[in-house]
Protein backbone atom coordinates (compact mmCIF):
# COMPACT_ATOMS: atom_id res chain seq x y z
CA UNK A 1 0.00 0.00 0.00
CA UNK A 2 1.28 3.20 -0.61
CA UNK A 3 2.15 5.91 2.05
CA UNK A 4 -0.27 9.37 1.92
CA UNK A 5 2.88 11.71 0.40
CA UNK A 6 0.84 15.19 0.86
CA UNK A 7 -1.79 16.15 3.24
CA UNK A 8 -4.85 18.69 2.58
CA UNK A 9 -6.08 21.23 5.31
CA UNK A 10 -9.11 23.97 5.12
CA UNK A 11 -8.54 26.86 6.99
CA UNK A 12 -11.79 28.27 8.30
CA UNK A 13 -12.52 26.78 11.60
CA UNK A 14 -10.02 24.42 10.71
CA UNK A 15 -6.43 26.18 10.92
CA UNK A 16 -7.76 29.40 11.97
CA UNK A 17 -10.14 30.04 14.48
CA UNK A 18 -13.00 32.56 12.79
CA UNK A 19 -15.46 32.89 15.87
CA UNK A 20 -14.45 36.41 16.41
CA UNK A 21 -15.31 37.73 12.97
CA UNK A 22 -18.84 35.66 13.22
CA UNK A 23 -19.26 37.07 16.64
CA UNK A 24 -18.59 40.72 15.27
CA UNK A 25 -20.63 40.27 11.97
CA UNK A 26 -23.40 39.29 14.29
CA UNK A 27 -23.05 42.16 16.63
CA UNK A 28 -22.54 44.54 13.90
CA UNK A 29 -26.04 43.12 11.81
CA UNK A 30 -27.86 43.12 15.13
CA UNK A 31 -27.10 46.75 16.36
CA UNK A 32 -27.41 48.43 13.23
CA UNK A 33 -30.56 47.29 11.81
CA UNK A 34 -32.08 47.07 15.78
CA UNK A 35 -32.74 43.33 15.63
CA UNK A 36 -32.89 41.34 18.40
CA UNK A 37 -29.69 39.72 18.73
CA UNK A 38 -31.11 36.50 20.55
CA UNK A 39 -33.22 35.94 17.94
CA UNK A 40 -30.89 36.23 14.93
CA UNK A 41 -28.73 33.85 16.56
CA UNK A 42 -31.38 31.19 17.31
CA UNK A 43 -32.23 31.66 13.61
CA UNK A 44 -28.72 31.20 12.35
CA UNK A 45 -28.39 28.09 14.38
CA UNK A 46 -31.16 26.92 13.17
CA UNK A 47 -30.07 27.59 9.75
CA UNK A 48 -26.77 26.02 9.89
CA UNK A 49 -28.19 22.85 9.97
CA UNK A 50 -29.04 23.10 6.13
CA UNK A 51 -27.28 26.29 4.72
CA UNK A 52 -23.52 26.36 4.60
CA UNK A 53 -23.52 30.73 4.96
CA UNK A 54 -26.06 30.57 7.74
CA UNK A 55 -25.59 34.54 8.53
CA UNK A 56 -25.25 35.81 5.06
CA UNK A 57 -28.93 33.73 4.72
CA UNK A 58 -30.38 34.73 8.01
CA UNK A 59 -29.68 38.51 7.23
CA UNK A 60 -31.07 38.49 3.55
CA UNK A 61 -34.09 36.95 5.36
CA UNK A 62 -34.33 40.70 7.67
CA UNK A 63 -33.16 42.61 4.07
CA UNK A 64 -30.13 43.77 5.74
CA UNK A 65 -26.64 43.70 4.67
CA UNK A 66 -23.49 41.71 5.76
CA UNK A 67 -20.47 43.60 6.96
CA UNK A 68 -17.49 42.80 5.38
CA UNK A 69 -15.47 39.83 6.72
CA UNK A 70 -12.66 41.11 9.08
CA UNK A 71 -9.51 38.93 8.44
CA UNK A 72 -7.60 40.67 11.32
CA UNK A 73 -10.18 38.88 13.69
CA UNK A 74 -8.98 35.74 12.70
CA UNK A 75 -6.46 34.13 14.84
CA UNK A 76 -4.76 30.74 14.54
CA UNK A 77 -5.50 27.44 16.94
CA UNK A 78 -3.18 27.30 19.82
CA UNK A 79 -1.73 23.83 18.11
CA UNK A 80 -2.07 25.28 14.40
CA UNK A 81 1.98 25.93 13.99
CA UNK A 82 3.56 23.42 15.43
CA UNK A 83 0.87 20.72 14.27
CA UNK A 84 2.42 22.63 10.69
CA UNK A 85 5.67 22.35 11.32
CA UNK A 86 5.54 18.32 13.15
CA UNK A 87 3.56 17.41 9.75
CA UNK A 88 5.90 19.11 7.29
CA UNK A 89 8.83 16.63 8.25
CA UNK A 90 7.12 13.95 6.65
CA UNK A 91 4.41 14.80 4.55
CA UNK A 92 3.61 17.84 1.62
CA UNK A 93 0.72 20.50 3.31
CA UNK A 94 -1.64 22.00 0.96
CA UNK A 95 -4.42 23.97 1.37
CA UNK A 96 -7.56 23.54 -0.20
CA UNK A 97 -9.89 26.53 1.02
CA UNK A 98 -13.39 28.62 0.06
CA UNK A 99 -10.78 32.16 1.17
CA UNK A 100 -10.81 35.49 -0.31
CA UNK A 101 -7.86 36.82 -2.16
CA UNK A 102 -4.64 37.01 -0.29
CA UNK A 103 -4.43 33.68 1.18
CA UNK A 104 -1.04 33.38 0.72
CA UNK A 105 -0.41 36.47 2.50
CA UNK A 106 -2.55 35.66 5.64
CA UNK A 107 -0.22 32.40 5.75
CA UNK A 108 2.60 34.39 5.72
CA UNK A 109 1.50 37.05 8.14
CA UNK A 110 0.66 34.19 10.84
CA UNK A 111 4.21 32.68 9.86
CA UNK A 112 3.30 29.36 9.00
CA UNK A 113 3.46 29.99 5.46
CA UNK A 114 7.14 28.03 5.30
CA UNK A 115 5.15 24.76 6.42
CA UNK A 116 2.64 24.85 3.26
CA UNK A 117 4.03 23.82 -0.30
CA UNK A 118 0.65 24.38 -2.54
CA UNK A 119 -2.25 26.69 -1.54
CA UNK A 120 -5.39 26.83 -3.51
CA UNK A 121 -8.21 29.49 -2.77
CA UNK A 122 -11.36 29.44 -4.55
CA UNK A 123 -11.30 33.26 -4.78
CA UNK A 124 -7.86 32.87 -7.06
CA UNK A 125 -9.06 30.10 -8.59
CA UNK A 126 -12.63 30.85 -9.48
CA UNK A 127 -13.85 27.78 -8.43
CA UNK A 128 -15.26 26.60 -4.74
CA UNK A 129 -15.40 23.81 -2.87
CA UNK A 130 -17.34 21.58 -2.93
CA UNK A 131 -17.06 21.57 -6.78
CA UNK A 132 -14.63 18.83 -7.91
CA UNK A 133 -12.51 21.34 -9.57
CA UNK A 134 -11.06 22.58 -6.88
CA UNK A 135 -9.83 19.69 -6.09
CA UNK A 136 -8.47 18.32 -9.19
CA UNK A 137 -6.67 21.76 -9.28
CA UNK A 138 -4.49 20.96 -6.20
Amino acid sequence: MNKPKWIFFDIGSTLVDESAVYENRIEEITQSNNIDKNEFVAKVIQRAQTDPRPIMSVAKDYGVKVPAWRHDLEVLYPETKELLQRLSQKYKIGIIANQDFGTEQRLMDFNVHQYINLVIASAEEGVAKPDLRIFQIA
